[in-house]
């Protein structure tokens, strides 16, 4: 089965229902079902990275935790001079622990001044991973505006200044109003205008139903370099364990578990 890469960002939306069919949805229902669709359990996805000349497979894996949280291992399987680089996120809510490790050297400590840290020099950064906008109170409608041939509503979202960490200061999504799919996410780190946009290129339709992402463009506007993510394939329901998120588990490039 072939699921988007969204399960990177977790910016996969489904349609919600509401009494009203004919009342358009609010900013806080959409936004509810994007948080709807995100994977559950255990996930195993490959993907392509590609920025300028530059092409780098991963994979990916995920599972979901009780707590609301997540555990991420994000491993590179090419080049072969950069194979076995590993970056490792135990995710809850808006914070996050993590590591990083590169094959010769230390394992190295994540601190929250890496959330802006490019993933394996990428302008993917850990922030985007992260997704924690998902969480804020703050998401209203401000427009409307077709993107090509796509009708989108434009959701502003600003965090709560009581919530830990330091995220951005605020995004602004593009969300089909049809298929309820992110076209386009721009992140604020505190400036006017957008330090990342981040631009689906590819939606399909999962075996599910959902509408996703399969791939799309990450691009840094201070420099105007862009990274292509392209998920290939995937697999669910991935019985993973404790031990597939650790500092260990992150030094070796290994297979998922096979399901039950």
């Amino acid at each position: 089965m072939r699921f988007a890469l969204s399960f990177i960002l977790c910016l996969g939306f489904v349609a919600v229902g509401h009494a009203d069919p004919a009342r358009p949805l609010t900013g806080p229902e959409l936004i509810s079902g994007a948080k709807g669709a995100r994977p559950k359990g255990g996930v195993y996805v490959r993907a392509r990275l590609v920025q300028g000349k530059t092409v780098m497979q991963m994979q990916i894996k995920r599972r979901s935790l009780p707590n609301g949280g997540t555990d991420q291992l994000y491993q590179l399987s090419y080049p072969k001079d950069r194979l076995g680089e590993s970056l490792l996120l135990h995710v809850n809510g808006g914070t996050f622990t993590g590591s990083f490790f590169k094959p010769g050297a230390p394992v190295r400590k994540l601190t929250g001044a890496d959330r802006r840290q490019g993933v394996f020099g990428t302008d993917l950064t850990i922030e985007d991973l992260l997704a924690d906008f998902l969480d804020w109170k703050h998401q209203v409608i401000t427009g409307h505006e077709t993107l090509g041939v796509v009708p989108c509503a434009v959701i502003e979202s600003k965090p709560d200044r009581a919530s830990p960490g330091k995220g951005p200061s605020k995004t602004l999504s593009w969300i089909d109003e049809k298929r309820y799919v992110p076209m386009r996410v721009q992140v604020f780190d505190g400036g006017d205008e957008p330090a990342r946009v981040v631009t689906t290129d590819k939606v399909i339709r999962t075996s599910s139903g959902y509408y996703m992402p399969s791939t799309f463009t990450v691009k840094t506007a201070a420099t105007g370099s862009e990274t292509q993510v392209d998920g290939s394939s995937s697999k669910s329901e991935i019985p993973y364990t404790d031990a597939d998120f650790t500092e260990q588990a992150m030094q070796q490039l290994t297979p998922p578990p096979a399901a039950p």
